[in-house]
């Protein structure tokens, strides 16, 4: 809903959103490898990539619980066209498995702060409470890279959305929020001061009546 919302007009011409490529997808609780010969073509007839068959072996992956629930954690990504699509701004829909434990927090935050570093503006959506992970949110985690600017969770409010502004400096724009507190417009930066207001409560409230009714109060 987010990623059509900005297509249909919201920004200016040359931006597209796309779900980012890596999250697309069904995955698994299990992967295997089948006793069998399976053959992958390559782009034409004449030249195919084949897994050879194993004998007497069957090969299974298996992922922690939460590692599958922060890759399933949804990206938009925002391009420029006139620019040789690049990319200038991320939506990152934070998972619950994200926000469990330290290596999966860790992975999320090194992401972050490699975009800003790299002047991609970022806008996180996250609207699970704090854990051990990350006791105070997510954004002291990423402003520590940068600033020693302490923040601290207001008791009242213990979510935070935060957009992120790479230029003409680095800014953080936070809006703390609780539970059952409408979802704010939040600011999208394109280049440098241009941003778009991403409608937030508009967008959960339409994916809500795709949901089932019978279904729909848990999510609500």
């Amino acid at each position: 809903m987010i990623m059509g919302t900005l297509n249909r007009g919201l920004m200016p011409a040359g931006y597209t959103a796309l779900l980012d490529r890596e999250v697309q997808g069904p995955i698994p609780d299990v992967l295997t490898v089948r006793q069998e010969d399976v053959a992958f073509p390559l782009g034409d007839d004449s030249s195919v990539a084949t897994v050879t068959r194993t004998e007497r072996r069957v090969i299974m992956t298996a992922e922690p619980e939460t590692a599958l629930y922060a890759r399933r954690a949804n990206r938009v990504a925002v391009r420029n066209s006139k620019r040789k699509r690049k990319l200038v701004a991320v939506i990152e829909l934070v998972s619950p498995g994200s926000k469990r434990g330290r290596k999966a927090m860790k992975k999320f935050v090194e992401k972050t702060v490699s975009f800003l570093i790299h002047q991609i503006n970022v806008l996180i959506i996250d609207p699970f409470p704090p854990g051990p992970s990350n006791p105070q949110g997510v954004h002291p985690l990423v402003w520590e890279d940068f600033d020693d600017a302490p923040y601290v969770l207001p008791n009242a409010k213990p979510l935070a959305f935060v957009a992120y502004q790479t230029s003409p400096q680095l800014r953080a724009h936070l809006e703390p929020i609780e539970v059952c507190d409408p979802l704010p417009d939040m600011p999208l930066f394109l280049c440098g001061d241009v941003h778009v207001n991403i409608p937030l409560e508009k967008t959960y409230m339409d994916t809500c009546t795709l949901i089932p009714e019978d279904s729909r109060a848990d999510f609500q």
